[in-house]
């Protein structure tokens, strides 16, 4: 069975205070490493295998433009 990277990713969120905006929300999301590209890194929350078929769910997608730090996790 194929094998995804477990990471850590640190994000800044976009949102709307209703008072000033002046809040910056930073995330940690930690999630296996399902696709990258240029724009965005792609997370999924599991994976499993049933006859020899691997299936992903619960997707996670964040800009790379939040992305303020990206940590592999060894296993």
């Amino acid at each position: 069975m194929k094998k995804y990277k477990l990471v850590m990713i640190e994000w800044q969120d976009a949102w709307a205070n209703t008072i000033d905006c002046t809040d910056i929300l930073i995330h940690t999301t930690v999630g296996f490493l399902y696709r990258e590209t240029k724009d965005e890194i792609c997370l999924a929350q599991s994976y499993y295998s049933v006859e020899d078929k691997i299936n992903v769910n619960n997707f996670f997608g964040i800009p790379r433009g939040c992305i303020k730090k990206y940590t592999e996790i060894r296993t």
